[in-house]
């Protein structure tokens, strides 16, 4: 039985949530000492140009940990092995230690997670953990949101306030947690305190449960009303469209996550609230994937492009949960002829009260907008372009 503790690789002040080089060697390293053979062959020995591009990197440090995996498994090629994981933040990280598919002996792994795994491999099975107590919550929000083990009594009655809002339920917790700490990496100076007035403040649905509560308030970090509503709205957006049959989180390229936006700022969608449309609507799409990447709304990747040659960047939403809340909110608007329908009584873009947050039909209603949406910038690209425009296959499929 080998013994890691991937978590522990986070909790020194990193940004990061997935292994980078440098920490697979030393969990690699920690393996062999558990095995009692030399970890001459585990050494930090990527060797990078300065002049070497992102892409380049990246290529090197693929093939160099894939060489390390293949190395390891070969060292326990023989031995009946159990492999714990404890404290998985990223799912994508089980793919390294799975020594066996070079194996001819028997090989297990056991994880331990507070993220949800809605791609789980073939043959694999999920207990689900209860409640947490309070000790339980409070270490996993500090955790969580990068929080020193000394607190004054404000800073521990404030989380006593969140903990208590999320119902001590693993993952609302845990999302709680990232919306501290993504708050504060927008907004440096902001305090502890006033993050949980922000979480703990009661919402204006009755019918919203606490966990969508916790995830609604995540976008009032952006501080501005009207780019904090431009941010929902383009976030059901990009739910809709992109959900299949399969999966309600594809991986979605970098170039059809612009081509959704570019639809979405030209659009007429806002015209009836804001003529002049929001100081968002004006930043390059680099910028609104990043911050949404920062308030945990999506995950980031880089993946080898069928259509394409090299390598490009990927985004989906970060968990079903968050997929979910973004269908909640898409069915509390109406759009119409391509622009949202306020709610006559409150005179507000989104109501939760006249619009029944359950709708369905309303839900597949705004879909067929979104999509009518971006498969006429879609065309309007092609009509200014002769080229093959290859980068736009999936929203094909998906519109089909």
């Amino acid at each position: 039985i080998l013994w890691l503790n991937l978590g522990n690789s986070f909790r020194n002040g990193s940004d990061r949530n997935n292994l980078n080089y440098e920490m697979y060697v030393s969990c690699l390293r920690k393996l062999c000492q558990q095995l009692d053979v030399p970890a001459d062959n585990f050494r930090c020995e990527l060797i990078l140009q300065p002049g070497d591009r992102a892409l380049q990197v990246a290529s090197k440090t693929i093939r160099a940990i894939e060489k390390l995996k293949y190395e390891m498994s070969q060292i326990i090629d023989g031995l009946e092995i159990l492999v714990v994981l404890d404290d998985v933040w990223n799912h994508e990280d089980v793919e390294l230690f799975n020594f066996g598919e070079h194996m001819t002996s028997f090989f297990c792994m056991l994880l331990t997670t507070r993220t949800l795994d809605q791609e789980p491999s073939v043959g694999s099975q999920s207990i689900n953990v209860d409640l947490l107590n309070i000790q339980e919550a409070i270490y996993l929000f500090s955790v969580e949101a990068g929080l020193s083990q000394s607190m004054d009594a404000q800073d521990i009655e404030a989380v006593d306030e969140i903990i208590q809002k999320c119902g001590y339920v693993p993952l609302a917790v845990r999302m709680a947690g990232r919306i501290m700490k993504s708050s504060q990496a927008i907004q440096a100076d902001i305090s502890l305190i006033e993050i949980a007035e922000i979480i703990t403040s009661s919402s204006n649905s009755s019918k919203m449960v606490p966990v969508f509560a916790i995830l609604d308030r995540s976008f009032e970090f952006v501080r501005n009303a009207s780019e904090a509503f431009t941010l929902r709205l383009f976030f059901s957006a990009f739910a809709a469209v992109f959900c299949t049959d399969n999966t309600h989180r594809p991986w979605i390229s970098s170039d059809v996550f612009e081509l959704l936006w570019k639809a979405f700022v030209n659009s007429k969608i806002l015209s009836n609230f804001y003529p002049n449309g929001s100081d968002l609507m004006r930043q390059k799409c680099a910028r609104v994937s990043n911050l949404m990447c920062i308030m945990g709304l999506f995950d980031e990747k880089c993946m080898e492009d069928p259509m394409k040659a090299g390598v490009q960047k990927y985004f989906r939403i970060h968990h079903d949960l968050m997929w979910e809340y973004a269908k909640r909110i898409s069915s509390t608007f109406r759009l119409c002829d391509g622009k949202l329908v306020g709610c006559i009584k409150h005179g507000v873009g989104a109501c939760t009260i006249c619009y029944p947050a359950e709708g369905d039909r309303q839900f597949c209603s705004n879909t067929l907008e979104w999509i009518k949406m971006i498969t006429e910038e879609f065309m309007h690209d092609l009509r200014l372009s002769s080229s093959d425009n290859s980068g736009v296959v999936n929203l094909i499929y998906n519109y089909e």
